[in-house]
Protein backbone atom coordinates (compact mmCIF):
# COMPACT_ATOMS: atom_id res chain seq x y z
CA UNK A 1 0.00 0.00 0.00
CA UNK A 2 1.21 3.45 -0.83
CA UNK A 3 1.38 5.83 2.06
CA UNK A 4 -0.58 9.07 1.96
CA UNK A 5 2.49 11.16 1.14
CA UNK A 6 3.18 9.11 -1.99
CA UNK A 7 -0.45 9.35 -3.06
CA UNK A 8 -0.34 13.11 -2.65
CA UNK A 9 2.91 13.36 -4.61
CA UNK A 10 1.35 11.25 -7.35
CA UNK A 11 -1.68 13.51 -7.67
CA UNK A 12 0.35 16.73 -7.59
CA UNK A 13 3.01 15.49 -10.03
CA UNK A 14 0.53 14.20 -12.61
CA UNK A 15 -1.54 17.38 -12.42
CA UNK A 16 1.55 19.55 -12.74
CA UNK A 17 2.81 17.53 -15.70
CA UNK A 18 -0.51 17.99 -17.50
CA UNK A 19 -0.49 21.69 -16.72
CA UNK A 20 3.00 22.45 -18.01
CA UNK A 21 2.97 20.11 -21.01
CA UNK A 22 -0.43 20.96 -22.47
CA UNK A 23 0.71 24.25 -24.11
CA UNK A 24 3.77 22.48 -25.52
CA UNK A 25 1.65 19.62 -26.85
CA UNK A 26 -0.75 21.99 -28.62
CA UNK A 27 2.13 23.92 -30.18
CA UNK A 28 3.88 20.72 -31.26
CA UNK A 29 0.66 19.32 -32.72
CA UNK A 30 0.29 22.37 -34.96
CA UNK A 31 3.93 22.17 -36.03
CA UNK A 32 3.86 18.45 -36.82
CA UNK A 33 0.48 18.77 -38.53
CA UNK A 34 1.92 21.45 -40.81
CA UNK A 35 4.74 19.09 -41.81
CA UNK A 36 2.27 16.31 -42.60
CA UNK A 37 0.22 18.72 -44.73
CA UNK A 38 3.33 19.82 -46.60
CA UNK A 39 4.28 16.20 -47.25
CA UNK A 40 0.77 15.44 -48.52
CA UNK A 41 0.80 18.40 -50.91
CA UNK A 42 4.22 17.45 -52.26
CA UNK A 43 3.34 13.80 -52.67
CA UNK A 44 0.07 14.46 -54.48
CA UNK A 45 1.82 16.94 -56.76
CA UNK A 46 4.36 14.26 -57.69
CA UNK A 47 1.71 11.54 -57.87
CA UNK A 48 0.06 13.22 -60.85
CA UNK A 49 2.74 11.84 -63.16
CA UNK A 50 1.35 8.34 -62.57
CA UNK A 51 -2.10 9.22 -63.93
CA UNK A 52 -1.49 7.39 -67.20
CA UNK A 53 -0.70 4.12 -65.37
CA UNK A 54 -4.11 3.76 -63.85
CA UNK A 55 -5.46 1.25 -66.32
CA UNK A 56 -3.47 -1.18 -64.16
CA UNK A 57 -2.87 1.18 -61.19
CA UNK A 58 0.44 2.44 -59.88
CA UNK A 59 2.27 0.16 -57.48
CA UNK A 60 4.34 1.01 -54.38
CA UNK A 61 7.42 0.42 -56.51
CA UNK A 62 6.27 3.03 -59.02
CA UNK A 63 6.05 5.76 -56.38
CA UNK A 64 9.07 4.86 -54.26
CA UNK A 65 11.02 7.70 -55.87
CA UNK A 66 8.14 10.07 -55.04
CA UNK A 67 8.44 9.18 -51.35
CA UNK A 68 12.19 9.72 -51.41
CA UNK A 69 11.74 13.12 -53.04
CA UNK A 70 9.06 14.24 -50.55
CA UNK A 71 11.05 13.08 -47.55
CA UNK A 72 14.23 14.73 -48.84
CA UNK A 73 12.37 18.03 -49.24
CA UNK A 74 10.91 17.93 -45.72
CA UNK A 75 13.49 16.04 -43.65
CA UNK A 76 15.49 19.10 -42.57
CA UNK A 77 12.44 21.08 -41.44
CA UNK A 78 10.96 17.96 -39.81
CA UNK A 79 14.14 17.28 -37.85
CA UNK A 80 14.38 20.93 -36.79
CA UNK A 81 10.74 20.86 -35.67
CA UNK A 82 11.24 17.70 -33.61
CA UNK A 83 14.48 19.08 -32.17
CA UNK A 84 12.70 22.21 -30.99
CA UNK A 85 9.85 20.15 -29.52
CA UNK A 86 12.32 17.98 -27.62
CA UNK A 87 14.41 20.93 -26.44
CA UNK A 88 11.39 22.72 -24.95
CA UNK A 89 10.10 19.68 -23.09
CA UNK A 90 13.53 18.40 -22.02
CA UNK A 91 14.50 21.72 -20.44
CA UNK A 92 11.10 22.02 -18.76
CA UNK A 93 11.34 18.49 -17.33
CA UNK A 94 14.83 19.09 -15.92
CA UNK A 95 13.83 22.43 -14.39
CA UNK A 96 10.65 21.00 -12.86
CA UNK A 97 12.56 18.08 -11.34
CA UNK A 98 15.21 20.30 -9.79
CA UNK A 99 12.53 22.54 -8.27
CA UNK A 100 10.50 19.55 -7.07
CA UNK A 101 13.42 18.07 -5.12
CA UNK A 102 14.77 21.50 -4.12
CA UNK A 103 18.21 20.43 -5.28
CA UNK A 104 19.58 23.95 -5.69
CA UNK A 105 21.05 23.19 -9.13
CA UNK A 106 20.73 25.00 -12.43
CA UNK A 107 20.20 23.16 -15.70
CA UNK A 108 21.81 24.10 -19.02
CA UNK A 109 20.41 22.64 -22.22
CA UNK A 110 23.94 22.52 -23.63
CA UNK A 111 24.66 19.65 -21.25
CA UNK A 112 26.44 17.11 -23.57
CA UNK A 113 24.16 14.23 -22.57
CA UNK A 114 21.08 16.37 -23.18
CA UNK A 115 22.31 17.51 -26.59
CA UNK A 116 23.19 13.96 -27.63
CA UNK A 117 19.77 12.63 -26.61
CA UNK A 118 17.89 15.45 -28.33
CA UNK A 119 19.85 15.17 -31.60
CA UNK A 120 19.65 11.39 -31.71
CA UNK A 121 15.95 11.27 -30.82
CA UNK A 122 15.04 13.90 -33.41
CA UNK A 123 16.90 12.12 -36.22
CA UNK A 124 15.51 8.69 -35.30
CA UNK A 125 11.94 9.94 -35.12
CA UNK A 126 12.07 11.60 -38.55
CA UNK A 127 13.07 8.22 -40.01
CA UNK A 128 10.43 6.29 -38.05
CA UNK A 129 7.61 8.70 -38.85
CA UNK A 130 8.48 8.83 -42.55
CA UNK A 131 8.66 5.06 -42.79
CA UNK A 132 5.21 4.78 -41.20
CA UNK A 133 3.92 7.29 -43.74
CA UNK A 134 5.43 5.23 -46.56
CA UNK A 135 3.83 2.03 -45.23
CA UNK A 136 0.39 3.61 -44.90
CA UNK A 137 0.38 5.12 -48.40
CA UNK A 138 1.77 1.89 -49.87
CA UNK A 139 -1.18 0.06 -48.32
CA UNK A 140 -3.54 2.42 -50.15
CA UNK A 141 -1.74 1.70 -53.43
CA UNK A 142 -2.03 -2.02 -52.82
CA UNK A 143 -5.75 -1.60 -52.15
CA UNK A 144 -6.07 0.46 -55.34
CA UNK A 145 -4.40 -2.27 -57.38
CA UNK A 146 -6.47 -5.02 -55.78
CA UNK A 147 -9.79 -3.21 -56.18
CA UNK A 148 -9.15 -1.62 -59.56
CA UNK A 149 -9.43 1.98 -58.41
CA UNK A 150 -8.87 4.66 -61.03
CA UNK A 151 -6.51 7.59 -60.58
CA UNK A 152 -9.12 9.89 -59.04
CA UNK A 153 -10.24 7.29 -56.51
CA UNK A 154 -6.67 6.56 -55.48
CA UNK A 155 -5.74 10.24 -55.27
CA UNK A 156 -8.78 10.88 -53.09
CA UNK A 157 -7.82 8.05 -50.73
CA UNK A 158 -4.24 9.31 -50.46
CA UNK A 159 -5.40 12.86 -49.79
CA UNK A 160 -7.79 11.64 -47.09
CA UNK A 161 -4.97 9.67 -45.44
CA UNK A 162 -2.65 12.68 -45.27
CA UNK A 163 -5.48 14.91 -44.03
CA UNK A 164 -6.39 12.57 -41.19
CA UNK A 165 -2.77 12.77 -40.00
CA UNK A 166 -3.62 16.26 -38.70
CA UNK A 167 -7.42 16.66 -38.63
CA UNK A 168 -9.01 16.16 -35.23
CA UNK A 169 -11.35 13.39 -34.13
CA UNK A 170 -12.86 14.81 -30.90
CA UNK A 171 -14.28 11.48 -29.76
CA UNK A 172 -10.84 9.91 -29.30
CA UNK A 173 -8.19 10.36 -26.59
CA UNK A 174 -5.49 10.75 -29.26
CA UNK A 175 -7.35 12.46 -32.07
CA UNK A 176 -4.87 12.24 -34.93
CA UNK A 177 -1.35 11.26 -35.84
CA UNK A 178 0.07 14.75 -35.31
CA UNK A 179 -1.27 14.76 -31.75
CA UNK A 180 0.17 11.29 -31.10
CA UNK A 181 3.61 12.51 -32.17
CA UNK A 182 3.23 15.71 -30.14
CA UNK A 183 2.06 13.96 -26.96
CA UNK A 184 4.65 11.20 -27.17
CA UNK A 185 7.64 13.41 -27.99
CA UNK A 186 6.80 15.94 -25.28
CA UNK A 187 6.27 13.21 -22.69
CA UNK A 188 9.47 11.43 -23.67
CA UNK A 189 11.61 14.57 -23.64
CA UNK A 190 10.02 15.82 -20.40
CA UNK A 191 10.77 12.53 -18.62
CA UNK A 192 14.29 12.37 -20.09
CA UNK A 193 14.86 15.92 -18.86
CA UNK A 194 13.82 14.85 -15.36
CA UNK A 195 16.13 11.86 -15.62
CA UNK A 196 19.08 14.06 -16.64
CA UNK A 197 18.43 16.37 -13.70
CA UNK A 198 18.45 13.33 -11.42
CA UNK A 199 21.79 12.24 -12.88
CA UNK A 200 23.25 15.62 -12.00
CA UNK A 201 21.89 15.29 -8.46
CA UNK A 202 23.46 11.85 -8.16
CA UNK A 203 26.80 13.29 -9.27
CA UNK A 204 26.54 15.57 -6.23
CA UNK A 205 26.00 12.54 -4.01
CA UNK A 206 22.21 12.59 -3.61
CA UNK A 207 20.52 9.19 -3.30
CA UNK A 208 17.35 9.07 -5.40
CA UNK A 209 14.57 6.54 -5.90
CA UNK A 210 11.70 6.44 -8.36
CA UNK A 211 8.12 5.23 -8.75
CA UNK A 212 6.04 4.52 -11.87
CA UNK A 213 2.80 6.52 -11.64
CA UNK A 214 -0.17 5.68 -13.87
CA UNK A 215 -3.44 7.53 -14.43
CA UNK A 216 -5.50 5.06 -12.38
CA UNK A 217 -8.29 4.46 -14.92
CA UNK A 218 -9.39 1.32 -16.77
CA UNK A 219 -7.28 2.15 -19.84
CA UNK A 220 -3.93 1.62 -18.10
CA UNK A 221 -2.05 -1.27 -19.74
CA UNK A 222 -0.97 -4.37 -17.86
CA UNK A 223 2.69 -3.51 -18.39
CA UNK A 224 2.26 -0.10 -16.79
CA UNK A 225 0.28 -1.58 -13.89
CA UNK A 226 3.12 -4.02 -13.27
CA UNK A 227 5.60 -1.16 -13.22
CA UNK A 228 3.49 0.67 -10.64
CA UNK A 229 3.25 -2.49 -8.54
CA UNK A 230 7.03 -2.51 -8.18
CA UNK A 231 6.68 0.48 -5.84
CA UNK A 232 9.65 2.73 -5.12
CA UNK A 233 12.88 1.38 -6.62
CA UNK A 234 16.44 2.68 -6.81
CA UNK A 235 16.98 5.29 -9.54
CA UNK A 236 19.51 3.07 -11.33
CA UNK A 237 17.17 0.06 -11.50
CA UNK A 238 14.73 -0.63 -14.32
CA UNK A 239 11.02 -1.27 -13.94
CA UNK A 240 9.54 -4.73 -14.64
CA UNK A 241 8.83 -3.78 -18.27
CA UNK A 242 12.54 -3.11 -18.81
CA UNK A 243 12.03 0.67 -19.02
CA UNK A 244 13.83 3.09 -16.74
CA UNK A 245 11.63 6.06 -17.66
CA UNK A 246 8.14 6.72 -19.03
CA UNK A 247 6.43 6.71 -21.50
CA UNK A 248 6.42 2.99 -22.20
CA UNK A 249 4.83 3.31 -25.66
CA UNK A 250 3.43 6.05 -27.95
CA UNK A 251 0.53 7.78 -26.20
CA UNK A 252 1.39 6.31 -22.77
CA UNK A 253 0.08 8.66 -20.07
CA UNK A 254 2.33 7.50 -17.22
CA UNK A 255 5.01 9.49 -15.42
CA UNK A 256 7.93 8.62 -13.16
CA UNK A 257 8.07 10.20 -9.71
CA UNK A 258 11.36 10.81 -7.90
CA UNK A 259 12.27 11.48 -4.30
CA UNK A 260 15.31 11.46 -2.09
CA UNK A 261 15.94 7.91 -0.94
CA UNK A 262 14.13 6.99 2.24
CA UNK A 263 13.89 4.07 4.61
CA UNK A 264 11.41 1.34 3.68
CA UNK A 265 7.81 2.42 4.10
Amino acid sequence: MLNELTKLQEVVTMARKDEVLKPLELKAQREVGAIFKRQGDLFLESFQRHRSKFVEAATPGDVSRDFDDVFNKTSISFKETLREINERAFELGATEQIEDLQAGLSFNLENPRARQWIEQRSAEMVTRINETTRERINQILQDASKNGWNYSETQKAIRAEFEQFSETKPQLHIRNRAELVAVTENAMAFEEGKKEAIREMQEFGLKIEKYWSNTGDNRVSVGCLNNTSAGWIDEDEVFPSGHDVAPRFPGCRCAVLHRRKQNDE
